[in-house]
């Protein structure tokens, strides 16, 4: 019984092995648009309060520096998770963000984490918002955005220097 039930296996493994196999090239038209790709940067779906995991997109780093590395530039697209700024932002006391709300049709909303003003941004679809100013909490010496899901967004935070 044993050397029949070898035989069909081997018989079985041997037809399926002969059978050929051929895979086929994808057109370029069936692949999405290059943005697609690359939605997602400079933000992460981990809170820099929050213990790293292994899902989402890129984990929050220590820090920028905007006197020295120069103006923080960030994309993102979320339909489900709340989208953090990859880095804590620091090297001056005042901050100006401009922000793209890429979405047709939803509002984007934006909360601003340790400045001033506290209070959350709504920004309408299709908006582009240019001058947000913030500054520093008295004991705090970063700054961070968060955006709640839905959303479709792009902008750049730059140093700032305004009483």
């Amino acid at each position: 019984m044993k050397k029949i039930a070898s035989l069909l296996l081997c018989a079985v493994l041997f037809i399926a092995s002969a059978i050929p196999c051929f895979a086929t090239t994808i057109s370029e038209d069936a692949l999405p648009a290059e943005e697609d790709f690359s939605q997602n940067f400079h933000v992460s779906t981990v809170s820099p309060w929050d213990l790293p995991s292994p899902q989402g997109t890129d984990y929050p780093q220590v820090a920028w520096n905007l006197a020295t590395q120069g103006p923080y530039e960030f994309a993102g697209k979320a339909s489900y998770s709340r989208l953090y700024l990859s880095y804590l932002l620091y090297g001056t006391d005042a901050y100006t963000v401009d922000i793209t709300n890429r979405s047709t049709s939803k509002v984007l909303t934006v909360t601003p984490h340790d400045v001033v003003p506290t209070s959350e941004l709504t920004i309408n679809p299709n908006t582009i918002v240019t001058g947000l100013k913030f500054a520093e909490k008295h004991d705090k010496t970063y700054f961070l955005l968060s955006f709640a899901a839905p959303s479709d967004f792009e902008g750049t935070v730059y140093g700032a220097i305004f009483p």
